[in-house]
């Protein structure tokens, strides 16, 4: 099982911090936490590499078989209610 990333653990207690709203209560992220982390534990327990890129967290299985490994992508557009 990976190890859990410490840059993981800065974005869930400050947001992604490209705006700046980033470590204030109105930063989306941090109204996630509570998902984002039950989220990440799962996760976790399989064997994707956790990464920061692009600001957010990214998971990915490296197949070095493959030139264009397949893919999923795991997303939420967080706006405003």
């Amino acid at each position: 099982m990976p190890q859990p990333n410490p840059q993981i653990d800065q974005f869930l207690l400050e947001g992604c911090m490209r705006c700046s709203l980033g470590a204030t209560p109105a930063c989306k992220v941090l109204l996630w936490t509570d998902i984002l982390e039950f989220l990440r534990q799962l996760i976790l327990e399989t064997e994707l590499q956790e990464e920061r890129k692009w600001g957010v967290p990214t998971y990915s299985l490296i197949n070095y078989f493959l030139k264009f490994p397949a893919h999923c992508n795991l997303s939420n557009y967080l706006r405003s209610l």
